[in-house]
């Protein structure tokens, strides 16, 4: 498959456009509003949000079997994930009981629980879509966890005793918000280009010189990459006559330039 979506043989290819799939996956099996998980991934530039219910046939209490191929599914732009993760803060600090934004098919939005029956300090997601006329013609909730993340402090060894301190619903309310802020901020392409660099320290200094003891061994010449700044302050004038430094060398340069230079 090409990268570039190239053709062959006459024919388009495909582009190669994966999904990506978070790690940090939200499910409330006892939910009171709904039963289920709420997916996180990752496509073509957009973060998928998938509500899934229990599957019809799941009879097990303890690992909880979610109907993916049945979820209802919204897509967010970095945009409106930051607008979205900013109404988050607005329905925590009161400013608002609900905040969202509008999906290709409805509305997604974040509420305060006592708006849909459930305790006021409690949290759901919720995605409905709307037709023309205003009519809801789906629906799906997720309940943030009320009772289930929890942390121990004032642990005693000796007495074997320690305080339970359970996470309330804004934990994984909060959990949410930072994935919509980490995908924005991810779609600058900042932290690849970091990644980028780093390889080339890390790893391209290392097959460089591994090229080099090749070409040497087969008596093959072929140039060795440097700065090629010419100011005038590396231009080797000064006053006193000494040489200025002209430049240090790269870990690496093109590598398939390299490899060509090669010809083998």
């Amino acid at each position: 498959m090409d990268f570039n979506g190239n053709k062959d043989n006459g024919q388009q290819k495909e582009a190669f456009r994966p999904t990506v799939y978070s790690s940090v996956s939200l499910q409330n099996p006892t939910g009171k509003v709904e039963k289920s998980r709420l997916g996180i991934s990752y496509w073509k530039g957009l973060m998928k949000l998938s509500f899934a219910i229990p599957k019809a046939n799941d009879n097990n209490s303890e690992f909880t079997s979610w109907d993916m191929e049945n979820a209802q599914i919204a897509y967010l732009t970095p945009h409106k994930a930051l607008i979205l993760a900013k109404g988050i803060e607005r329905v925590i600090d009161g400013t608002d009981k609900n905040y969202g934004v509008t999906t290709k098919n409805g509305i997604l939005f974040v509420g305060k629980g006592d708006e849909i029956g459930i305790s006021k300090d409690e949290y759901v997601l919720i995605i409905q879509d709307v037709d023309s006329n205003g009519v809801v013609t789906a629906s799906s909730a997720y309940e943030f966890n009320a009772d289930f993340h929890f942390g121990i402090h004032n642990y005693d060894s000796k007495k074997m005793s320690f305080d339970k301190e359970v996470a309330t619903s804004i934990f994984e309310l909060n959990i949410f918000k930072d994935n919509l802020i980490a995908f924005a901020n991810a779609t600058n392409n900042a932290v690849a280009a970091a990644v980028c660099d780093s390889w080339q320290v890390a790893c391209g200094y290392y097959i460089t010189k591994k090229l080099d003891a090749i070409s040497d061994k087969l008596g093959i010449e072929r140039p060795r990459y440097g700065n090629s700044n010419n100011s005038f302050f590396n231009s080797g004038n000064s006053s006193s006559g000494s040489k200025m430094n002209t430049g240090s060398t790269e870990p690496v340069e093109d590598l398939e330039s390299m490899l060509s230079d090669l010809d083998i």
